[in-house]
């Protein structure tokens, strides 16, 4: 048996850490102390496997020629944008940070890819890492929301969420915690009831449309394509009942102290139902219009102006930033995944094509190739799916094997 390589294990555990706390850790007081060092443990970890370990390509993945083709496309935008990193006071965060964050996120989804080769661990045992700091995560939620300890900034409460770092942001880990338990896990009937009762609270705390909508994607592929799992079925069942049952008493008990939390509930399921009703959405149109105005030429609007800006739509930062060149290719990196998902989704449990669309979903309402936990996350279901492919050919092969 080969020995674990505990020291690297550790490392990724920081990124998990990192991908729950975030939001949180913006809200710390030692906040500025701390920001970094995520962007330090991922470039170690792929220094490390790539220039110490000499770990490339594990096989032939048709992911691994995706991210490839992605990241020559946007290196290609170098020598059009290198002097709006100079120029255009139009930012939030540096540009090169901005630039930089792409190629993080590159470098997130190749890391996990090779966990288990670098490791020698199990990568269920970092998904249940993941899985055990979300419960953490919703139960300390409410008590650091309503006891305000003296570590936290002042006023880092959101007007009718009950959260303590960025709702849609954690909405989308909370999300994913549900999909592991929903399409991976096989654990006994009350601990996976637990589970989905504490996630779905969480998701409902953060009171983001997102989140919601994400939400009924899954529940609403689960119930289509994994049918005939009669044990997770009546698991959805009681789910159901529990939860309402929970949430009725809540309302009736604490009407009152949760109005805020209940009307804006009834703006975010509006939103779902209605777009054009999102307060948050029109923001975000508003956002757009106030920088479309300097694509002003044929060059502008084919390449954009740069990565000197911040835009809360994924989207629209590539049209601003990349122009529609870059737009397209981001459309067409997401679309390969979701189909290439789709293709492979028995081999994976659907895992890549799930956590492509909830991406895909999300880019919508966050910069998600910015905030280091929605691109990490991502990249730790895609590191998942390759992993779970890798094991279905080694079965395949050894079964042929067996048979001849």
């Amino acid at each position: 048996m080969q020995k674990k390589d505990y020291i690297i294990i550790l490392l990724f555990k920081i990124i998990i850490i990192y991908i729950v706390f975030d939001g949180l850790r913006d809200n710390l007081i030692i906040s500025s102390y701390i920001t970094y060092f995520k962007e330090i443990v991922t470039f170690v970890l792929f220094f490390y496997i790539v220039f110490i370990k000499h770990v490339i390509f594990i096989q032939r993945n048709f992911i691994y020629y995706i991210f490839l083709l992605f990241s020559l496309y946007y290196i290609s935008f170098l020598p059009f944008s290198f002097l709006s990193f100079f120029s255009h006071e139009r930012v939030v965060s540096s540009s090169l940070i901005m630039y930089y964050k792409i190629y993080q996120f590159i470098m997130l989804a190749y890391i996990f890819s090779v966990y288990e080769t670098v490791t020698k661990d199990k990568y269920e045992n970092l998904l249940r890492f993941f899985i055990k700091l979300l419960v953490l995560f919703v139960i300390i939620t409410p008590i650091i929301y309503f006891i305000k300890p003296f570590f936290m900034v002042e006023h880092f409460e959101q007007w009718g969420r009950i959260n303590i770092g960025y709702p849609t942001m954690d909405a989308e880990n909370l999300v994913f915690g549900i999909v592991l338990y929903l399409f991976i896990f096989r654990d006994s009937f009350f601990k996976v009831l637990i589970a989905l009762i504490l996630f779905f609270i969480g998701i409902f705390m953060q009171m983001t449309a997102t989140g919601f909508a994400t939400l009924l994607f899954v529940l609403g592929y689960y119930l289509v394509y994994r049918n005939k799992k009669k044990i997770n079925k009546r698991v959805i069942v009681f789910l159901g009942i529990i939860v309402f049952i929970i949430l009725s008493y809540i309302i009736a008990q604490y009407g009152d102290l949760l109005e805020n939390q209940l009307y804006l509930m009834n703006m975010k399921i509006n939103a779902i139902l209605d777009p054009s009703t999102s307060k948050g959405l029109s923001l975000r149109v508003e956002e757009f219009h106030s920088q479309i105005i300097y694509l002003n030429d044929w060059f502008t609007n084919i390449f954009g102006i740069g990565f000197q800006i911040y835009l809360e739509n994924q989207y629209d930062w590539f049209r601003i930033g990349t122009g529609l060149i870059g737009l397209y290719g981001y459309i067409f990196f997401l679309f390969s995944l979701i189909i290439y998902g789709w293709l492979v989704r028995k081999k994976d449990n659907s895992i890549l094509f799930i956590s492509s669309v909830v991406f895909a979903l999300t880019s919508y309402s966050l910069i998600t190739l910015y905030l280091f936990p929605t691109e990490a996350s991502f990249a730790m279901m895609i590191g998942y799916s390759i992993h779970l492919q890798r094991r279905y050919k080694i079965a395949k092969i050894s079964n042929r094997l067996q048979n001849a």
